[in-house]
């Protein structure tokens, strides 16, 4: 299932290889094992291609971070932790450019649109969600939910479409609170000027570290953002996450500095020496020393629980999906 890779090393992972070695979650490594569904393709062919958004009137996809953020996390988990049994109506893997729903235009790339991750990265997860879902904002929670459950939850967002869609593992009984907070699907926390700087280290370690499907909300001068988070690394005191973004215009593992202000307000920037990826420009106190800088600031870290699944032995089998009840006491990597 796995689609093709390329990474684009950044200067400062370079830099710092020497001396620390980066934490990824389960299956994911720098050039491998990740995913950047994405929204945002810089065109060099003839045309846009036909049905790569549906309904295909869609100029560009503009509001659907989550949705992106979401297939990353639910394609990886389906990879690794629900390998072992995945519903045959459960979309999986790449989606298909050329049939039956995508038409291939004359004299463009067709079908190697798919196997050309440096022209459009795209999973039959997010197809499935553009079919059923307008093309409004919404929240990595509500893809989770309604995936798992199908349903709208109202309090999570985005325009359902399509009522009786989804529900792809809905016999594992995983149902969201309205609260976001309290399933056991799926868990969050909202930084602000109350969470200090080992605070948010530890929340985004410990998620990682325990192998949760992990996205970002980030803000910036357009409003609010949804990226996903695969890893993350500490060398000379400083934290490094590792990203990717649909909205960056490439297919890539990005790796940004995450830099602490006195306000206790966290922003991601580029590594020294590095073109910046996100351009706004912020002007805080860091240890005392007014600054200025280009980045966006991290508003909240959440965390799908990544339940693993296994099929019932064949003398008992009847094909339900059962949910390892380890949730809490995954292995965490040191």
């Amino acid at each position: 299932m796995d689609l093709p890779s390329k990474v684009l090393f950044s200067l400062c992972a370079l830099s710092f290889a020497a001396q620390a070695q980066p934490v990824f979650v389960e299956g994911v490594s720098l050039d491998e094992g990740w995913y950047d569904s994405n929204k945002k393709s810089k065109w060099n062919w003839k045309a846009r291609p036909t049905g790569y958004y549906y309904p295909d009137v869609w100029p560009d996809d503009v509001s659907m971070c989550w949705a992106h953020a979401a297939t990353n996390v639910l394609q990886w988990w389906q990879d690794g932790q629900a390998s072992a049994y995945v519903p045959p109506a459960a979309p999986n893997g790449a989606s298909d450019t050329a049939n039956p729903f995508y038409a291939a235009i004359p004299g463009t790339l067709g079908q190697q649109l798919v196997n050309d991750p440096l022209y459009v990265q795209q999973l039959a997860i997010f197809k499935d969600i553009a079919k059923n879902w307008g093309n409004t904002a919404g929240t990595v929670k509500q893809a989770y939910n309604w995936y798992f459950n199908g349903g709208h939850v109202e309090a999570f967002g985005g325009t359902l479409n399509n009522a009786n869609s989804g529900g792809y593992y809905s016999t594992l009984g995983l149902v969201m609170n309205p609260d976001g907070v309290t399933s056991s699907l799926f868990t969050s926390y909202t930084f602000n000027d109350n969470f200090t700087r080992d605070v948010i280290i530890d929340t985004l370690t410990e998620y990682i570290d325990n192998d949760y499907g992990t996205t970002l909300r980030v803000i910036g001068a357009a409003g609010g953002h949804a990226i996903t988070m695969w890893g993350y690394e500490m060398s000379n005191d400083e934290f490094f996450v590792y990203l990717t973004d649909s909205d960056d215009y490439q297919h890539a593992l990005i790796k940004q500095k995450v830099i602490f202000a006195d306000d206790n307000y966290a922003y991601l920037t580029a590594c020294d020496g590095d073109a910046a990826v996100y351009t706004d420009e912020w002007t805080t106190s860091i240890n005392g020393v007014q600054q200025t800088f280009q980045g966006i600031m991290l508003s909240e870290a959440q965390a799908f629980m990544a339940p693993s699944l296994t099929v019932p032995e064949p003398t008992t089998a009847t094909l339900s999906l059962l949910a390892l009840a380890a949730l809490a006491a995954r292995r965490r990597r040191k």
